[in-house]
């Protein structure tokens, strides 16, 4: 801060020219000490400039004064006296001497005159030490104060509030950046934002907005001062899990269902009536459509199933829906018979969570070369919705073990499918090693199974009658012999 002693002043009042603002004396001595002066009536901002008048009545003689401002924002860049009955003397400006050389109608006028540099809320420049005379009649010592007002250069924001969405980081108002994350249903935002200084305003994306087609938004803040700040918001969409079908489940016939086709054709009997068909999805469709089920026609019939999700286009399967002619009474409780009844016991779809076995209903075998826990997370559908499905040996798994899943049709038959750990050459060596430890089973089950002729059979049975009444024979004439010695 720079000071200048001031021991002569008389009068002080606040006059406003039309180039630079003037702060100047009142008429002797009609001010109160200590009184502030406000430049209420003008804005100042950087590169302005303004002066500061000191009226001395004409029975002034000499003083000193000082000067006391903020030399950040006020630069000081001359003085001058309006009569040449004056001399100022100064000292790089801190310490200003007026003195009179002669005596003059009326009294004189000392201008200080400064540039603005940098804007603050408000700042003051202090004159002190005013002392001098008034017609010889009365002095006064006082210090006078102006305060300079300047606009607010606040371009912050208190609060940034939307009507729906996540901001990923919390708001605070020395950041600019942000990014807000919104359901994919949302096309319409409110945007409300609140400045710091009430001085300041607010533009740009605020209200109520259509962003359908918008992926960020902007607000600007602009001071009383004229400065601006601008915070941007970048959209951003939540993502959804994509809608798939895992499989198209008929309410009659069989439909071998694949992911990348979307046109079918099935056959049912003359008994079936109506026909009604759901698909099986992953994901949260919007809506699901159904047309042409319901009481169907002998011949051709057309029922388009319509998948509709955020973000992807519709999903359509055409299926034609053939009803076979009258071919005579057919009892109601007797399904027919299919013509294909292996279709009835398939798999729709098998998956192995982890493992890519690139499946085919009609691939009953499957090698897995290398398995990394004890059990597997498999899912298996069967394309009959009446059929069953059993999984078998999905435990303790280890190279050599296999996993049967087992497809149970309504009619009580078997299809099973195999999942074999370990290679194909693994199993095929196995079973080899098999064959050559156990070579003659065959061959001896063979012959014992082999029919032996019927003379072979009575020649046996005679030598064995034979011999035993030759047994017997000589075992009597051995008692004979005994008992005749005795």
């Amino acid at each position: 801060m720079k000071r200048l002693k001031i021991g002569f002043l008389i009068v002080f009042t606040l006059l406003l020219s039309s180039s630079s603002p003037v702060w100047a004396a009142e008429t002797c001595p009609t001010y109160d000490p200590g009184t502030t002066i406000t430049n209420s009536d003008k804005v100042l901002n950087v590169g302005d400039t303004f002066e500061v008048q000191i009226g001395l009545s004409n029975a002034f003689t000499s003083t000193t004064f000082g000067i006391q401002y903020d030399s950040a924002v006020f630069v000081m860049t001359g003085i001058d006296v309006s009569s040449d009955a004056y001399t100022l003397e100064y000292n790089d400006m801190s310490l200003v001497t007026v003195k009179r050389n002669r005596m003059i109608n009326g009294g004189a006028t000392v201008t200080v005159h400064f540039k603005v540099q940098s804007i603050v809320g408000n700042s003051t420049i202090t004159l002190n030490n005013l002392a001098g005379y008034c017609d010889m009649l009365s002095s006064t010592t006082a210090e006078r104060i102006v305060t300079m007002l300047f606009p607010s250069t606040n371009t912050e924001l208190e609060s940034l509030v939307f009507s729906d969405g996540t901001l990923e980081q919390n708001f605070e108002s020395a950041q600019t950046e942000y990014t807000l994350t919104l359901p994919v249903d949302v096309t319409t935002l409110t945007v409300t934002a609140t400045p710091i200084t009430n001085t300041s305003s607010v533009s740009g994306d605020v209200g109520t907005i259509d962003i359908s087609d918008r992926d960020s938004l902007t607000v600007t803040v602009m001071s009383e001062a004229g400065t601006t700040k601008t915070y941007h918001i970048t959209l951003a969409k939540e993502q959804l899990e994509q809608v798939t079908v895992k499989r198209l489940i008929p309410s009659s016939g069989v439909l071998n269902f694949s992911p990348n086709q979307f046109d079918y054709t099935i056959q049912v009997p003359y008994n079936v009536s109506s026909f009604s068909v759901e698909a099986d999805v992953t994901g949260d469709p919007l809506s699901i459509d159904l047309s042409g089920a319901g009481e169907i026609e002998v011949g051709e019939n057309l029922v388009i199933l319509t998948i509709y999700a955020m973000n992807q286009d519709p999903i359509v399967y055409r299926i034609t829906v053939i009803r076979s002619e009258n071919s005579g009474p057919v009892s109601e409780s007797t399904p027919a018979t299919p013509t294909e009844p292996d279709e009835f016991h398939r798999l729709a779809s098998l998956t192995i969570k982890g493992y890519d076995i690139a499946f085919s209903p009609d691939i009953l075998e499957y090698y897995l070369e290398e398995v990394t826990s004890s059990s597997l997370d498999i899912e298996a559908i069967a394309e009959d919705k009446n059929a069953t499905v059993t999984i078998q040996g999905n435990e303790s798994l280890t190279t050599g073990s296999v996993i049967s899943i087992i497809v149970t049709g309504v009619d009580g038959e078997n299809l099973e499918y195999q999942i074999y750990i370990g290679t194909q050459n693994y199993f095929e060596e196995n079973n080899q090693e098999s064959d050559e430890l156990h070579p003659d089973e065959e061959s001896t089950s063979e012959e014992e199974t082999m029919d032996i002729p019927i003379y072979v059979i009575v020649t046996t049975i005679l030598l064995i009658a034979i011999a035993l009444i030759l047994f017997s024979l000589s075992i009597r004439n051995l008692f004979q012999k005994k008992k005749q010695q005795k």
